[in-house]
């Protein structure tokens, strides 16, 4: 490789652990606040059922589960794509382009779908929380 290349290389996986460092910290986040609001929903369940009733309350769970199913899924994808990238550039060191393409395409695809999971779980949170506002309001 030249030293071109290496810089490249050098300046991508930079950019990656500053991403990675930050995208821990959100699924951290995220994963507090939908558990948290899990508890503290059923921790107050009769309160908040009768202020809001049935669907609202049960929607509110239901939105917060899958927004701390989606925060421990973009975890877990956060693992795997550090561990691809790490051997990715094992491979590229190593000077066997088959295999660090192939390990590329799963380092790409796990960040992609921690991404997603991440998008999901904010979405989530902001759709509960919200929808429960309005149910206190309209009820």
């Amino acid at each position: 490789m030249s030293s071109e290349q290496d810089r490249i290389i050098a300046a991508r996986q930079k950019e990656r652990d500053t991403l990675i460092a930050n995208e821990i910290f959100v699924i951290g986040v995220l994963q507090a606040v939908s558990g948290g609001s899990i508890v503290a929903g059923l921790a107050q369940y009769q309160p908040i059922y009768s202020l809001v009733g049935k669907f609202p309350f049960l929607a509110f769970l239901t939105l917060m589960t899958l927004a701390l199913a989606c925060a421990v899924l973009a975890a877990y994808w956060k693992h795997q794509y550090k561990l691809f990238d790490i051997k990715w550039l094992i491979r590229m060191e190593s000077n066997l382009p088959e295999e660090a393409l192939r390990l590329r395409v799963l380092t790409d695809l796990y960040l992609n779908l921690m991404r997603w999971a991440m998008l999901i779980s904010v979405s989530s949170i902001a759709i509960s929380l919200f929808g429960l506002i309005i149910a206190f309001w309209s009820h």
